[in-house]
């Protein structure tokens, strides 16, 4: 007899590099959008690290794709 088991799990928080934040409109265009996510509590954009951290809500749907 084998036995399946089903695992999920959320992510809680998410750190992505991007390339092509030059200008501080991009940045803040970016952010936004981001902000605006269903399950997004946090956004962080910092692009001298070309680097994106989201905090998400317990029980968020974000997809990362």
């Amino acid at each position: 007899m084998m036995t399946i088991l089903t695992l999920r799990a959320e992510f809680l928080r998410v750190e992505m590099t991007v390339s092509g934040m030059d200008c501080a409109s991009c940045v803040t265009g970016l952010e936004a959008k981001l902000k605006r996510l269903r399950g997004v509590k946090t956004v962080a954009v910092e692009p001298e690290k070309n680097l994106i951290s989201l905090e998400l809500l317990d029980g968020n749907s974000v997809r990362i794709d």
